[in-house]
């Protein structure tokens, strides 16, 4: 099992960069038991680094509904937050860059592009039997 953290980092040399770290989980308590992050993979020179109005995941329901931006994080050592994290069902990504040191030669702007990407969860092993995304 892997904990994998995203955090945009607005320091340094890495002014505009989301940062990734993936580490091995750890028996215990999954709040504060952890290792500490390993930073080692980044996209640098996002432009939507507004995350409360554009933001970079977007987390929706199994019945399709989206979850509100403002409420994240969430805190999963609290009931609502282990039950909105169960809740869980599509996870989006939008990234917009952009290389300001790259200069399109026909247009004269800086080259910039979009990634967009989804992936689905199965939470059954989160739910509890009976519920609508339980898969009991």
């Amino acid at each position: 099992m892997q904990s994998v953290t995203y955090q945009i980092n607005g320091s340094g040399t890495c002014l505009a960069c989301l940062q990734r770290s993936q580490i091995d989980k750890k028996t215990g308590d999954p709040v504060a038991g952890q290792n500490a992050p390993d930073w080692g993979t980044e996209i640098n020179d996002l432009t939507n680094t507004n995350t409360t109005t554009f933001p970079i995941f977007r987390f929706y329901k199994y019945d399709g509904t989206q979850i509100d931006p403002t409420t994240l994080p969430l805190n999963i050592s609290t009931t609502a937050g282990a039950t909105a994290i169960a809740n869980v069902k599509t996870i989006q990504i939008n990234l917009n860059i952009r290389n300001n040191s790259i200069i399109d030669l026909k247009t004269g702007q800086p080259i910039e592009t979009s990634f967009e990407g989804e992936v689905a969860l199965n939470n059954c092993s989160m739910a509890s039997t009976g519920l609508p995304m339980s898969c009991q």
